[in-house]
Order: structure tokens, then C-alpha cells, then sequence
């Protein structure tokens, strides 16, 4: 009786998170936006222009900022243990209450992430509490890189083995051990913290190395406090070594090995040539110059969709943090093309890392559509899995891999909830049935860093604070659009990417 109770009271938050935003039409029954918005926003999914983009009104502005100002009060607040971003599980009896921890196989990821949205936040608020949080959050990546079995390893999280929610998941990560009662097979004893037992969990991936590359690497290039900038220079040149050591490949010393591609040992490298250019300079510019000997890399549609991300972030950050202006051009240019590829999935991420790699930012509408028009569907907070949207209007679908998926992106409201949205292919077909995974409730990362991004891109900002809207019609020129002052690093005046409009039916 009483998680069904609990099932209700949530839903009935859900349900009363604020006001319907409304535009120039009537909004339609199924998202925050406007019928006509959701029909330009579908028609990019198609491949084909059907209407220019409806700019966002300032009210849906300043609720867009308004949620990320609750996601990340509520975040900080609820979603971090020890400097590490997690999921929660309500315990279905005192409110607020906690039963377990969710999500932890992403938590390495979301908490580099989470260090790119203070890096960002901070370059263009020059709030104070951003550094608070990078700090707590740096202490937790150097819990990280010390707590596995060699330092400099990753592990995916790390706590205290005597907190009975992390002992819940401990118990089971990898799957039961018969050997060692109460431990996963991917559960494993760590260096103590001050005389306290911890367990450190592994299956770190190639994704949670870039998300926390991308993380430093912003920290260190837009927070200019000497200590910050030491502390992480110190967790790079860490995780660099270990991975030297390891000949490139992550290794967790118990037989689990998965290899660092080109591009993602180029971004490591990157960031360490910043950090330590007497060490890394050299080596990065060797790695560098064969990187862009090799093809662009393609797409994944209907599969493991995470690594398009952590394509995507790794040549971000090369864009942001390469001296060298020759290459940087190449850079973009990958981003340019993969993302020709990528716009008809609607993800704002992706969108949001192409776009803020440039100094001035490309007339590309399909990614403008987006970044605004995704970004306004998405929930306020708490962000947990409901029922995904009745709809009149099925998809169409196709089979792939092995199982069915829509031919086309979904719309978020369409989408199944999962703790960092972007990482789940938008071709996932809905089940349309709630169940209890209603009760864990997720950080919202994702909405912050697309967001931030976007921010910093000059892309959230209303028609009335700005002669340029930033959403140029289809048939617009090339002439490049000029970055707001707020943007965290100046412009140079170099131009970048022609206009690009909504493609063709693909």
C-alpha cells in the first residue's frame, strides 16, 4: 500500500510542476512547446524543412533558466555523495528518505560532466558557488583516482563500504560473487579514507574517461584559481600515467581491459599538454597531427548511442583547447560533418558541443531548433521515469540489431527516462507502461550541460535582450553570427562553418 501510495504522490507532483508554456499557439497536449514549434522540431527529425523555427517567448527563456536554477540546487543538495553525482531511490516511507543509489556505472561520467557545467557557469556568472562545487567535486574525482587498485585508475564510483544505501548496491555490482559474500563481482575493497573502509566499483569505459577529460580541461582553462588549477592538473597527470603505463588501455587489474581510441587518447593528451605542456606538449602534437590523418568517425543510430557523445566531446574539447588555430579548423570541420549526420536525431548535446566549438558560432538552424526546442520539453525537477506520452500518432518503425526501434527521433515527452538522457539512442521505443523505477529520481546533468553549453553559445538568449536571435530562416547567408561578451572565452574573429538550414529528406 504504501509504495502505491508513494507512486501516486509522485505523479501528482509531476503532474503540478508549474504552468503549460505557451507561445504564439495554442500548446499542444503532449509538450511544453507550441503546435507549431513540435511540427518544425519533427520535420528536422524527418530530414525536411516544414516552417521556420517560432523563436522561444521570454517566458520560456526564463523558465528554461529557472529550471536549470532548480536542478542544480537540487543536485547539490540531494545528488552528491562525497563529491560524486548519483541517482536516488526513495525508500517509500519518510520523505526524502533514501533507500539505495542508482545510476552509479554513470557516476564518474556525470561527475566530469558536472565539472563542465561549473567550469561554464562559472565563466559566465562569476558566481562564487561554482568554485565550492568544483572543489567538492574535485575531491571526489581524487578520491577516484586513488582509491582503486593502482592510482590513476578509474573506478565508476567510490563510498564509504558502512553506508547502507551504497551497501545495497555493492552487494550486486557486476552481478552476485560466490566467492566473496556480499560483494559484486565488480565490487572491490579500496585504499581507506582517513581510517574509513571504502568499496570502489569498476567498468569504466571509454565514456567516463572523456566526460572527466572534458571536465578537468574546462576547470583548468576557465577557473583561474592556482589552487584549483593545481588540483587538477595533478588528477590528470594521475590518470595520463596510468594510462601510459597501461599502454592505453583501461585496465581495472582483474582482468577487465577495454583499449583508448585515437581521438579519445588525443583529448587526453590535449588536456595534458595545458596542464603540463613540459611533459605532454610534445606527444600531443605527434598524436594530433595522425588524428587528422584518419576518417571522421560515423554515427550509431539504433545501438549503443553513448559513444556519439563521447565523440562529440572529445573533438569539443580539442576545438576549446588546442593552440594551435590550424588545427583547431580541422576540429570543427570533423564537428561540421558528424553533425550533418547526427541533426536528425535531436539531441541537444550534441547540438550544443558543435555549436559552442566555435568563436562565432555556425547559422545552422536545424541545431538551433534543437537546443531551444528540446531543451523547453524537458521537465522540471525531480526528473523521475514516468509513463512515456500517449500519442494518437504511433511511430514508424524498423527492425535493427535485433529488436524493433522508431524509424525516426522521438520527442523527448516520447522518450523512456534515463539518468543521463543523451547517452539513449532517440529511436528507443517507449513501453507506455509506468513501473518502479518511477521512484528513483535522477540528477538532471544532462539538462545542465546542454543548457550551459547553449548559454555559453548565445543560443538562450530572448529576442528582446538582443538584436540577433540567433535563429536565422533557412534561406540565411553565411555571414557568421558574433558570440554574446558572456561567452567564457573571447572571440578572435575568425569565421567558421557556412549557414546550413534544415536538410533535404533523407
Amino acid at each position: 500500500m504504501v509504495p502505491v501510495l508513494n507512486h501516486c504522490l509522485l505523479l501528482l507532483l509531476i503532474t503540478l510542476q508549474g504552468p503549460a508554456l505557451v507561445g504564439q499557439d495554442a500548446p499542444s497536449s503532449t509538450s511544453k512547446l507550441t503546435d507549431r514549434q513540435e511540427r518544425v522540431l519533427t520535420g528536422v527529425a524527418r530530414g525536411r524543412y516544414v516552417g521556420r523555427w517560432q523563436e522561444l517567448t521570454d517566458d520560456q527563456f526564463a523558465v528554461m533558466q529557472r529550471r536549470a536554477d532548480d536542478y542544480r540546487s537540487r543536485l547539490v543538495d540531494r545528488h552528491l555523495r562525497d563529491g560524486l553525482v548519483v541517482s536516488l531511490r526513495a525508500d517509500g516511507v519518510t520523505p526524502g528518505g533514501v533507500s539505495s543509489y542508482e545510476a552509479l556505472d554513470l557516476s564518474a561520467t556525470q561527475t566530469g560532466y558536472l565539472l563542465s557545467v561549473e567550469a561554464l557557469r562559472f565563466a559566465m556568472t562569476r558566481d562564487a558557488g561554482s568554485t565550492v562545487v568544483i572543489s567538492n567535486l574535485l575531491s571526489g574525482v581524487e578520491r577516484l583516482l586513488s582509491s582503486g587498485p593502482r592510482p590513476g585508475f578509474l573506478p565508476v564510483f567510490v563510498c564509504a563500504a558502512a553506508d547502507p544505501a551504497y551497501r545495497v548496491v555493492y552487494s550486486k555490482h557486476g552481478g552476485e560473487d560466490p566467492d566473496r559474500p556480499g560483494f559484486g563481482r565488480l565490487a572491490r575493497e579500496g585504499m581507506s579514507t582517513n581510517g574509513v573502509p571504502v568499496i570502489w566499483l569498476g567498468g569504466a569505459d571509454r565514456e567516463a574517461y572523456a566526460a572527466l577529460n572534458m571536465g578537468l580541461g574546462l576547470v583548468h582553462k576557465l577557473v583561474r584559481e592556482p589552487v584549483i588549477r593545481d588540483r587538477v592538473a595533478r588528477s590528470v597527470g594521475l590518470m595520463l600515467e596510468r594510462l601510459r603505463e597501461d599502454g592505453w588501455r583501461i585496465q581495472d587489474g582483474f582482468g577487465r581491459t577495454n583499449f583508448v581510441t585515437p581521438l579519445l587518447k588525443t583529448a587526453l593528451l590535449c588536456t595534458g599538454a595545458n596542464t603540463e605542456p613540459r611533459i605532454y606538449l610534445v606527444p600531443f602534437r605527434a598524436m594530433a597531427a595522425g588524428l587528422l590523418e584518419l576518417p571522421s568517425p560515423s554515427m550509431t543510430r539504433y545501438g549503443w548511442y553513448a559513444g556519439n557523445v563521447s565523440v562529440f566531446a572529445n573533438l569539443f574539447l580539442l576545438a576549446r583547447l588546442d593552440p594551435e588555430s590550424s588545427r583547431v579548423e580541422l576540429y570543427r570541420r570533423r564537428l561540421t560533418q558528424i553533425w550533418d549526420e547526427a541533426e536528425p536525431d535531436l539531441n541537444p548535446l550534441l547540438a550544443a558541443l558543435y555549436m559552442d566549438a566555435f568563436e562565432r558560432r555556425p547559422n545552422n538552424s536545424g541545431a538551433i531548433t534543437i537546443l531551444q526546442g528540446v531543451l523547453a520539453q524537458f521537465p522540471d525537477p525531480p526528473r523521475v521515469p514516468i509513463s512515456t506520452s500517449a500519442t494518437n500518432d504511433p511511430p514508424a518503425k524498423l527492425m535493427a540489431n535485433g529488436r524493433e526501434w522508431a524509424r525516426h527521433a522521438q520527442l523527448l515527452d516520447r522518450r523512456p527516462v534515463a539518468p543521463f538522457q543523451w547517452f539513449e539512442s532517440p529511436y528507443q521505443l517507449g513501453s507506455g507502461k509506468g513501473s518502479d523505477r518511477t521512484f528513483v529520481e535522477h540528477p538532471g546533468v544532462d539538462y545542465l550541460l546542454a543548457y550551459w553549453l547553449a548559454k555559453d553559445a548565445g543560443l538562450l538568449t530572448s529576442v528582446s535582450s538582443t538584436e540577433d536571435s540567433g535563429a536565422p530562416s533557412k534561406d540565411a547567408g553565411s555571414r557568421p553570427q558574433q558570440k554574446p561578451a558572456s561567452r567564457s572565452t573571447g572571440g578572435s574573429g575568425r569565421t567558421n562553418a557556412p549557414a546550413k538550414g534544415v536538410g533535404a529528406e533523407r
